[in-house]
């Protein structure tokens, strides 16, 4: 079953980083300075790791198994038809950077920065997409 207290909490702290996220107002590569960088940068790992208990609570909660990686979690809700292919192939995109921005912070550049923005969108289509499961 379904913890739908707990999916409004994840859904809840989403909102929060995206909102933080569009306060940072990051445009453009040129807008990434040495404020800023570091505080998207933590923002959108934050973003990500919500994401990523939000496909796990909705695995957990119908009993779908366990994912071996981050990305799992979305090839298995896609597998269950919970996503469509192109909602679950661009959150595996940011289930992949996650580590990088969690432990390999040097080997992000803003040019990453920016393409991980252009996919905001999806977290969004995820979370309206969960919003009507529960």
């Amino acid at each position: 079953m379904i913890d739908n207290e707990r999916m409004k909490i994840i859904i809840n702290e989403m909102e929060h980083y995206l909102n933080e996220i569009e306060k940072i107002g990051i445009k453009s590569e040129s807008d990434l300075d040495y404020l800023r960088f570091p505080a998207i940068s933590m923002n959108l790992l934050s973003l990500v790791n919500k994401i990523i208990d939000l496909g796990e609570e909705l695995l957990a909660g119908k009993k779908l198994g366990m994912p071996s990686t981050y990305r799992d979690v979305f090839v298995i809700l896609e597998k269950n038809n919970l996503i469509n292919s192109s909602l679950s192939k661009n959150l595996q995109i940011l289930a992949k950077y996650r580590n990088i921005l969690a432990h390999e912070y040097g080997t992000l550049y803003k040019k990453d920065i920016i393409f991980l923005l252009t996919k905001l969108r999806y977290v969004k289509e995820f979370e309206r997409l969960v919003k009507k499961m529960i």
